[in-house]
Formats: structure tokens, sequence, C-alpha cells
């Protein structure tokens, strides 16, 4: 993670035996600059029950270069009939620190909610061009050096009409970063609208460094469509339980829009026992982050046993990922469902593999 960052540390009894139901902070090991919490709060013992999460704060937010390493020891208890369980897991966590970048140029920067001209900025400084239509969601991904280890996104400059964060808590994986921009505004007239992002990576050695993306987006203006003047016979129809689409992305009764990118085939649990990651976006009708919890559900049918349920908070970009065990066999169709205000929806289909 890197320095100034909040992670988390989800806990779940994956075998679902239920022989450990609690867990609790035990040793913390390292330098004391990390706070670390648990939920949900813990009993007069300290003791809080399974599943859970424990919160990484990171203090320190300073150079030099380097990865300052902790070690977390969680002890895990619980009681089955008359048997007891327990045992301790250590977690270690690396906080990423970033020295300070050498200015080389220093342009006036305005937040990205304060709607501003694009300032100039040198050609030269532009390592990386984007360009994506108006009301659109995109993932962006680029090749990193060999020792940059993570990336943030330090600023915006535009008009504010757009979201951008760094995926994967701006880790590098096999050596690529992804960065998601949102573009909340769809309007006209037909126009390109300039974004400049300043991204800060930060490696094992030396200081940090800065590169700046510039993302276009293109507005077109609508079509005028005529209004039709011969209304249809109304006729009854029943509410579905849920309502069935070939996308994955669905708009609520409410106008809400809930998005799931893939994958679709998802890997059997049963034998290596590791739940898979799956991730949701929620947008208001407005365009803007959602506030609150998604609940998903993962079932083979209507009746299925072994249905798995389960309930996340939303982030500041409307943002969630939550983990679902894949418990069947391969070759099984399974759907993928969330409620909202009372009503189930289904966001698609994904496929069991081996």
């Amino acid at each position: 993670m890197l320095h100034g960052k909040t992670k988390e540390i989800k806990l779940v009894d994956i075998g679902g035996e239920g022989r450990v139901t609690g867990f609790k902070i035990g040793t913390i090991r390292g330098d004391g600059k990390i706070e670390v919490s648990q939920t949900p709060a813990g009993n007069k013992t300290g003791w809080s029950t399974l599943p859970g999460a424990i919160q990484v704060k990171s203090l320190a937010v300073d150079g030099p270069s380097r990865v300052v390493p902790y070690y977390i020891e969680i002890l895990l208890g619980g009681r089955q009939g008359a048997r007891i369980a327990g045992g301790n897991i250590w977690c270690q966590v690396n906080v990423i620190h970033v020295a300070p970048p050498t200015p080389t140029f220093t342009p006036t920067l305005t937040p990205s909610d304060t709607p501003t001209p694009t300032p100039p900025v040198k050609e030269s400084l532009v390592t990386c061009r984007f360009e994506m239509k108006h009301g659109e969601m995109k993932d962006f991904t680029f090749e990193s050096p060999r020792n940059i280890l993570a990336f943030d996104i330090s600023q915006v400059i535009g008009d504010g009409q757009i979201g951008v964060a760094a995926l994967n808590d701006g880790e590098i994986r096999d050596g690529k970063g992804i960065v998601r921009v949102i573009s909340y505004a769809v309007d006209g007239p037909t126009r390109t609208e300039k974004y400049l992002i300043k991204g800060v990576f930060a490696g094992s050695e030396g200081p940090a460094v800065v590169d700046w993306c510039l993302v276009l987006v293109h507005h077109i203006a609508p079509t005028p469509t005529p209004t039709p003047t011969v209304k249809p016979t109304p006729t009854f129809t029943p509410t579905p339980k849920y309502i069935i689409t070939g996308g994955a992305s669905i708009i609520t009764d409410d106008g809400f829009k809930v998005t799931y990118p893939g994958p679709f085939e998802v890997p059997t649990g049963r034998t290596l026992r590791v739940p898979v990651r799956f991730q949701f976006q929620v947008l208001t009708p407005a365009g803007l982050p959602a506030k609150g919890e998604l609940t998903v559900t993962l079932r083979a049918s209507a009746s299925d046993p072994d249905a798995v349920h389960a309930t996340a908070e939303l982030d500041a970009q409307g943002e969630v990922t939550i983990p679902l065990d894949i418990n069947w066999p391969a070759g099984t169709i399974l759907e993928l469902l969330f409620s909202h205000e009372g009503k189930v929806y289904k966001l698609a289909n994904l496929t069991v593999t081996p």
C-alpha cells in the first residue's frame, strides 16, 4: 500500500465449518507508524466475530523512497460443541513511501471539482494519451518500469466532469497499472473536452516519478427524435421477479446504474477453497458515484442450497469488491444477482471452469 493510505484485510471462514468463529489483533511489529483496528467491534476481551476485517492505516507520509514492512499477528479462536479451536496467522503489510520529486514544471493546478480552463502543459511532459466517449467508463492499462511498485493520482485538471481512480489500490501487477476514467457529462454541442491527469509513481529506490496523461472526451450533440402521436393500448404486465438482460450493466427502476465488468468465467473453488473477488460499480441517476451498501447473490437456480450472499460498502468512487466462494463443479451456469430497494436484478450468467 502507498503511505498515507488505508488498506483492509478481510477475514472469513472459507471452509465454512464454523470451528473458527472469532478473531482479534495480537502483536504488531514495525516502527509503530501504522494504525490497526478491527471490525466488527470487539467484546470485553477484544474478540470480534467472523466474518470481519482488519483496517491498516499508514500514518507517516514522507521520503525518502523506501518500503517499510510491518507484521500483524491475528489471533483466531472458536468452539464447536465441546471442542475448542484456535491458532494464529501473521500478515505482512508493505508500506511504500514516495520521495517528493524534483520539480521541473509547476503549472497552476486546480482541483477537478472546480471548473477552470485547462492550463498549458509542455508537450514533453505528456507521456500518454487516451480517448473516450462522453458518459463512458473506461479502464486504461499502461506499462510500468521494473522498479516501480505503485502509483497514485495526485491531480486532475479540467472542468470537473470526469472521475479518475487508480485501480487495485495503485499496485503495479505484472508490470502493469490500471486507471479508471468515468465521464459524467453527456451533452452537446459536439466538441472534445481535454483533461490532464497527474500520476506519481513510487519505486523501491530513487525519488518519485511524475507523469502527465492527456484524456480526450468526445461529446456528440444528440439527434432529436420525433414525439410519437399514437399511444399504444396499455396492457397489464406482471412485475418480474428480476430483470433479465444480456449485458453486464443494469439500470434500476429508479435510475441507478449497476455495472459488473467481468470475468464471465470463474474457476471452481472446490479444490483450492479460495474465494473469487467480484468488482462492481454503482452510479446514481445523475451519473455520480453512489453511496451505501451493495448486496449480491451467486446461485445456480432459485432453489440452490449452495447459493452465496454478501454485502459490502461502496467506496468514494461508487465501487466495491466482494469475495464469493465458487462451490459448484465445472460446467455449472451461475446467476449473478443484486438487490436494490426490495427488488432483485440479474446482472449476468457466469460459467464455472475447472
